[in-house]
């Protein structure tokens, strides 16, 4: 597995039958479940800490955690197409030291900035990758990698749940759901 990449080990064959659409379509329910979720969810009751993810996030922190990886994805898409090795196939840091670097960053963040982060880097997401042809997603990866990876089996790693690609929302949905059905009968 390639230092860095925070998603587990996928076989190649499950990466490489997701398709762009298949990603999108992916993508884009998860992020509509997520959304209409946090949308159940008064101002007070989205920003209590200490609800979601085993008692250490709110709901605010995981729509800022779902966007912070949204924006490697979109880091990733960037250095792919300009060349580069795309960092999270580089960084020397985990999953884990992502996540609680970047929660403490966006925690100072409001509300209202984070719903609508969480919605401007999904639509610019969503837009970029329609951007690629179906040729361009199966490129094989111009780094020598542990393994041949196509672009779309990269991307599909930054956005995974453990051995789904594109899923990671699906992660913490039922977190989420749980936190909403209490809230609501408080």
């Amino acid at each position: 597995m390639v230092v860095g990449r925070p998603t587990g080990d996928f076989p190649d064959t499950m990466l490489a039958v997701t398709t762009r659409e298949q990603a999108l379509g992916i993508l884009q329910g998860e992020h509509t479940a997520l959304r209409d979720l946090a949308d159940g969810l008064d101002r007070e009751a989205f920003v209590r800490p200490a609800t979601i993810g085993g008692g250490d996030w709110s709901a605010k922190d995981l729509l800022a955690h779902v966007t912070t990886w949204e924006e490697i994805a979109l880091r990733t898409i960037e250095e792919w197409r300009s060349g580069e090795k795309p960092w999270i196939e580089a960084t020397p840091k985990n999953a884990d030291d992502i996540n609680a670097e970047t929660v403490v960053q966006k925690a100072k963040m409001s509300a209202d900035d984070v719903r609508a982060e969480f919605e401007r880097v999904h639509a610019e997401l969503v837009g970029k990758i329609r951007d690629f042809t179906d040729d361009e997603w199966a490129t094989e990866s111009f780094w020598e990698a542990e393994r041949a990876t196509t672009f779309g089996a990269v991307l599909g790693a930054v956005l995974a749940a453990p051995r789904r690609p594109f899923a990671h929302v699906s992660a913490h949905l039922a977190d989420l759901e749980a936190y909403v059905a209490s809230a609501s009968r408080d």
